[in-house]
């Protein structure tokens, strides 16, 4: 295959120097493998080449990217030349990119019809259970979402592969470019602008946009593992037409619980301390992991914590202390807080 690839590229470069890591490279994607090809400098790349896929990776701008150069004592390479590449660039790693999502969503359904029976998979036909987060590159404050830019991604529950990804955008400086100056020499251009509403309503855009892009690929979103926003769960069960059931990842699930619990230290300071919020939130993500998929159990442990945490121990099961080992067990909350227990009955 070597000396073929050899003869193609003298064929359309009769002048061109080709060295075996070139051929190599090709060679790879020509066996439909994922690779990613580092040549050396001197081996027909330049040093801009070279640190395009790095500051990408490493999420820097290219003026940063020069600064680090520069301390490094390396010949300065101009922002502009860095920009022009990346945009020579861009488009093809972004193919690339989703180009990998959709092998990664038939490996996802791969592995997750092998977890089911032939029943259910003939009712849930390339269904796929997934999770979903978005982000913004400036920060809300929680009362204010002004950032131009929201991003999002859809993460296989099976295979833990990225299967989609998105981005929304307000901005564009050849945009503002032309509506200030006139010039029509810049309107052909690769605009990406591709959002006109306000900054928070970009995950539930892009969830919805997600979601319907993957059923187009012919799967269907089964479950979201997401946080608890409401909006977004709202946007799916509006514009799909299926029902989408909503899953709370723990992460999410322990900082709003957490939250909750610390709002009431604000106001009971005297009656709820810290101590006892850690308490709680150990007992409450215990009894989720210990109880997974099964519904009923884990809604009987739940009920069962605050008593336990007060020394009425008539609604806990085999996980509670008091029960294995009395003598060794105190009730740390009924200590430590100076509450009494008050039973529904």
């Amino acid at each position: 295959m070597d000396d073929k690839i050899k003869e193609v590229c003298l064929e359309i470069y009769p002048d061109l120097s080709i060295k075996g890591e070139q051929v190599a490279g090709i060679a790879a994607i020509l066996n439909n493998k994922d690779v990613v090809v580092n040549l050396p400098v001197g081996f027909g790349k330049s040093v801009i080449f070279h640190a395009l896929p790095a500051y990408l990776d490493a999420g820097m701008g290219p003026v940063q990217t020069v600064n680090f150069v520069t301390a490094l004592n390396i010949p300065c390479i101009s922002p502009n030349n860095l920009k022009a590449r990346e945009r020579e660039i861009g488009k093809t790693i972004e193919e690339y990119a989703r180009s990998s999502c959709k092998k990664a969503l038939e490996e996802e359904y791969l592995m997750n019809r092998n977890d089911r029976t032939n029943e259910e998979d003939t009712e849930l036909d390339k269904s796929l259970d997934v999770s979903f987060d978005g982000g913004w590159q400036k920060r809300g404050s929680g009362r204010s979402y002004n950032s131009t830019t929201g991003h999002a991604t859809v993460i296989g529950n099976v295979s833990g592969k990225c299967l989609h990804f998105g981005l929304k955008s307000t901005d564009c400086r050849k945009c503002n470019y032309i509506d200030e100056k006139g010039d029509a020499s810049e309107k052909e251009h690769d605009c990406r602008r591709n959002y006109l509403g306000s900054s928070k309503a970009m995950e539930p855009a892009l969830a919805v946009e997600m979601v319907k892009d993957i059923e187009e690929m012919g799967y269907m979103v089964n479950s979201l593992t997401m946080d608890d926003d409401t909006t977004t769960m709202a946007r799916l069960r509006q514009e799909v037409d299926h029902d989408v059931i909503k899953r709370s990842d723990s992460n999410h699930f322990r900082k709003n619980f957490t939250g909750d619990l610390l709002q009431l230290h604000q106001k009971h300071k005297r009656s709820i301390s810290t101590t006892v919020i850690d308490y709680f939130v150990k007992d409450m993500l215990y009894a989720i992991k210990q109880n997974k998929g099964d519904i009923e159990n884990l809604k009987s442990t739940i009920d069962a914590i605050v008593p336990h945490a007060f020394g009425d121990h008539s609604l806990c099961s085999s996980w509670c202390g008091y029960k294995v080992e009395a003598f060794r067990w105190k009730s740390i909350v009924g200590i430590s807080s100076g509450f009494s227990y008050i039973s529904k009955e």
